[in-house]
């Protein structure tokens, strides 16, 4: 089961670093680190190689790990906005990989949950369209 949303503790100075960044994606990458930092602590190394596909590649206890980070405004966990375009990630994902949802990541408190596929969601395939000039 998914966990229920948490509160990201983030220090006045890692508020001011997420402050900074103005991609949400990218806010959600850095609150889901030091997530996983505050969860693992000496446990998890984050200098290593990049698992393709990855939005977080990191060791835990020597073990390759990755980790899906989809971040979003809504304060919930708003699963039909949840998308994955790569066919990499689609692959981590029913794979396994734990997907960190990260909330309220334009804010400076993101909150975050662990969703499981298979347990707490499915990846349905649905078309997509691109815009063009004409």
């Amino acid at each position: 089961m998914a966990t229920l949303p948490q509160k990201v503790n983030l220090t006045a100075q890692q508020k001011s670093a997420l402050e900074k960044i103005l991609s949400v994606a990218k806010r959600g990458e850095y609150a889901a680190r030091v997530y996983l930092q505050s969860k693992f602590g000496s446990k998890i190394d984050f200098e290593c190689e990049k698992i393709p596909g990855a939005d977080i590649s990191a060791k835990i206890n020597g073990v390759p790990t990755a980790f899906e980070v989809k971040a979003t405004r809504d304060s919930t966990i708003a699963l039909r906005k949840l998308k994955v375009s790569s066919k990499r990630s689609h692959g981590l994902i029913v794979g396994g990989c734990l997907v960190l949802r990260v909330m309220k990541a334009d804010t400076a408190e993101p909150t975050i949950a662990e969703l499981h596929h298979g347990v707490d969601f499915e990846l349905r395939a649905e078309p997509r369209w691109r815009a063009e000039n004409p």
